[in-house]
């Protein structure tokens, strides 16, 4: 499960459970106590906001991860370059030594 599908869940339940609370404050009778009283109800926005927050960091995290595990592997791959491109040099050159023996 990707962290856009946990965070999209836990907002959906989130709102399902705010629009059940508007739901019953527009259904009281004036005069009568309303059982989602606005604190209740900023409570619950304020759930809502810090779900996608944290499911957002989460994802900046794993981003970040992943950018850093593919730049370890770049670098990795640029030093098995330079030293096969090393002991390329060497093994050319070594015959051409050898040659200047004979001169």
């Amino acid at each position: 499960m990707h962290i856009s599908d946990v965070t999209r869940i836990a907002s959906n339940i989130d709102v399902a459970r705010t629009q059940r609370l508007l739901q019953m404050d527009k259904t009281t009778q004036p005069g009568e106590a309303a059982p989602a009283d606005s604190t209740e109800i900023s409570r619950s926005a304020q759930q809502i906001s810090q779900s996608l927050a944290s499911g957002e960091a989460g994802f900046s995290r794993i981003s970040n991860a992943n950018m850093a595990e593919q730049g370890l592997q770049a670098s990795s791959q640029s030093i098995v370059q330079q030293t096969s491109v090393a002991m390329l040099a060497q093994a050319i050159k070594s015959p051409e030594v050898l040659l200047e023996l004979f001169k």
